[in-house]
């Protein structure tokens, strides 16, 4: 039986190539990824940018983009996710 500290995952056709949540990653280590990782924004079912941990955000210029991040949002181990100044 698996201790409390152990994630096990069932995945079928293929392995996954790594636990990096970057864009060049397959399918199936993607569905692994968003259940670990959470993005700053997602997408409903219509494609629509929704907040995850960034409540809102803005494009003041073509260069910029200020990301307001939720209140609240802890780590895994109960650490606050602190927001740089």
């Amino acid at each position: 039986m698996p201790s409390l500290d152990t994630l096990t995952i069932g995945v079928l056709a293929i392995r996954p190539q790594h636990q990096y949540p970057g864009p060049d990653v397959n399918l199936v280590s993607r569905s692994i990824n968003t259940q670990i990782f959470e993005g700053l924004v997602g997408f409903d079912n219509t494609f629509k940018l929704i907040p995850l941990l960034a409540e809102k955000w803005e494009n003041p210029d073509d260069l910029t983009w200020r990301f307001y991040l939720r209140k609240g949002v802890k780590f895994h181990n109960g650490l606050p996710l602190r927001q740089k100044m």
